[in-house]
């Protein structure tokens, strides 16, 4: 069946745009194999620590070797409110039996650690390098925890892209001078509010940065598919024969967001503020509108 996804910024389907979230989320990340291989995909970042495009598959059979599968280290997985003891299976651990094993080959475990004896020749320098990779995500996970003036976050993140991207060029170096920008932007923006001194959360910087890098929403595809899957967006009410509702789980719509300290409006509400639970009841309606024979709602 013919179909189209509409309103999809840059930031969900560019690879550096996704990494760069990617790094920016790592306080609330599992660092599952997945998503950390997945960084090392794309060119800037694999540059950066010397990895070839090729020593990729390499790395994922030596990383399934050594049984890692989420978390960076015992104190990670306690800040997911799990035990700190539990150090098997974790980044720090598999990481430890390749360099044993490089050392040892395969040879009895030591002080605990059982070595993985795949590592040697030409190609060991490769964990050295994914070594050095994952410490550097360890040091960027330490440093996202607090919360920074706006200026101590703009030094960061500027520091963050000199660390992890290098030699990047074509539309990805374009896409990184964009958040730049976007980045410099939000300083001024902040000073000129008077937040020089006022320390923020790392969710709101995020956001408001991540966001900025998307397009506009009513500029994007619409009405190119049999199947049309978008969000709920005003002045979209168009007849459609079915229309399915997806994701309407209870307490996630109406949308509901948690307030900020500095929001003033949302501590003294008054007739005529923009409310996103009204917005989103308005949306409904209108989807309830435009189906003509069939309306599906889902959690799912």
């Amino acid at each position: 069946i013919p179909f189209a996804i509409s309103d999809q910024g840059q930031r969900h389907h560019e690879p550096v745009l996704i990494a760069l979230e990617t790094l920016m989320s790592l306080p609330r990340s599992r660092f599952s194999v997945s998503e950390i291989i997945s960084l090392l995909e794309v060119p800037g970042i694999r540059d950066r620590f010397g990895i070839n495009e090729d020593e990729i598959p390499l790395a994922r059979r030596w990383v399934e070797g050594a049984n890692i599968r989420w978390g960076l280290h015992g104190q990670h997985r306690e800040s997911l409110d799990l035990p700190a003891e539990l150090e098997r299976n974790t980044w720090q651990s598999g990481l430890r039996s390749m360099l044993l094993g490089y050392g040892m080959g395969d040879d009895e475990p030591w002080a605990g650690v059982e070595p993985f004896g795949e590592i040697g020749g030409l190609q060991a320098s490769l964990a050295g390098r994914l070594n050095d990779f994952v410490h550097q995500l360890e040091t960027l996970w330490q440093a996202l925890q607090t919360h920074r003036t706006p200026d101590e976050w703009e030094g960061l993140f500027s520091e963050m892209l000199g660390q992890f991207f290098h030699k990047v060029e074509g539309s990805d170096l374009l896409l990184l001078n964009r958040f730049r920008r976007q980045l410099e932007q939000w300083l001024e923006d902040a000073l000129a509010a008077g937040l020089e001194e006022q320390t923020l959360p790392l969710n709101i910087v995020k956001d408001v940065l991540l966001e900025g890098l998307d397009e506009g929403g009513l500029n994007q595809r619409f009405l190119a598919g049999k199947v049309n899957f978008a969000t709920l967006m005003p002045m979209r009410a168009i007849p459609f024969r079915k229309v399915c509702l997806l994701g309407m789980n209870d307490g996630d719509y109406p949308r509901s967001r948690p307030p900020v300290d500095f929001d003033l409006m949302a501590q003294d509400y008054r007739p005529g503020d923009r409310s996103r639970r009204e917005d989103d009841r308005y949306l409904f309606l209108e989807a309830l509108l435009s189906a003509r024979e069939q309306l599906y709602i889902s959690w799912v």
